[in-house]
């Protein structure tokens, strides 16, 4: 592969550096990058992304799920229709990185600008959207405000999805002043959209490791969320033999090596298994667990 990393003004550099500076920081306090879904945070960096296109001239709306869609109108008499889109989301993963997300976002900025600037003749409408609530950190379901816009997550739904805390998809929404009763009326028309591209920081290490600049998708990966629970018996450790025991943390620890083992199979390349929360109920190193609850995040690669 032959790849060409086209030079950047010095001003287009530090407009680029200065609106990725000021995503990021809207963030919690500590390590990385914490704005999670639903929350004031993530619809600050909303109203900065707002403010920027209207600068631009775009009719800017947000929709009942969060995301935020500016508009640049055709300025050439065609009869072609749908838009292309362009963009990402803003909410992060707790403690992520400054680029995950509001890269794509900053790209879509910068199309804005270069196409007010421009003569070029624009013959569909160009969009720029903000995603809301992609992530799955907050409420253990990812790609939030696409999936509700598409008419796959239900107001009932955003009602049964909880944070840790126990707030619901719902009222974290209402809180932040959305309206998710609204959700149905406001799925969108396939029909007024052409084409959609995204662009987005490559979060491993392949591209690096193969010295490549820049890679286009040609496939991607499904992903499944689990919460699995494991029942056991509660006994004493030491009054209890170990062939006696129903340890409810040994079975879930071969499920989590089961994973794994798929994971790695060469038989499905491309398959990502990780379980990233283990609780353990009572919890006390001198009983055995009674009931293991583990959530488990799953792609696998579809072409």
């Amino acid at each position: 592969m032959r790849t060409a990393v086209l030079p950047v003004h010095p001003a287009e550099a530090s407009r680029l550096t200065a609106d990725l500076s000021a995503f990021a920081a809207f963030t919690e306090a500590g390590d990385g990058v914490t704005r999670l879904a639903y929350s004031a945070l993530e619809r600050r960096a909303h109203a900065f992304f707002e403010e920027r296109m209207r600068e631009l001239g775009c009719a800017v709306h947000t929709d009942a799920a969060g995301n935020t869609v500016a508009e640049l109108a055709p300025t050439a008499d065609t009869d072609v229709a749908g838009a292309i889109g362009t963009g990402s989301h803003l909410d992060s993963v707790v403690h992520g990185g400054r680029f995950d997300g509001i890269a794509g976002v900053v790209a879509a900025m910068e199309v804005a600008r270069l196409a007010v600037g421009s003569s070029i003749a624009r013959r569909r409408p160009w969009r720029f959207v903000a995603f809301a609530a992609e992530e799955g950190a907050r409420f253990g379901q990812a790609c939030n405000g696409s999936r509700m816009i598409a008419g796959l997550t239900s107001v009932e739904d955003t009602r049964h999805l909880r944070d840790v805390d126990g707030v619901s998809m719902y009222q974290a929404m209402c809180d932040v002043g959305l309206a998710p009763d609204e959700l149905l009326s406001h799925v969108w028309d396939p029909a007024q959209w052409h084409a959609f591209v995204e662009l987005h920081v490559e979060q491993g290490a392949v591209l690096q490791d193969a010295g490549v600049a820049i890679g286009v998708v040609d496939s991607i990966s499904g992903s499944t969320r689990l919460h699995v629970v494991v029942d056991g018996t509660a006994s004493h450790t030491g009054a209890t033999p170990m062939h006696r025991r129903r340890d409810a943390l040994v079975a879930a620890a071969s499920c989590v090596i089961a994973g794994n083992s798929i994971a790695n199979d060469s038989a499905h390349h491309g398959t990502r298994v990780t379980v990233g929360r283990l609780d353990v109920s009572p919890g006390a190193i001198t009983t055995i667990p009674r009931t293991r609850r583990f959530r488990c995040g799953c792609a696998r690669r579809r072409q």
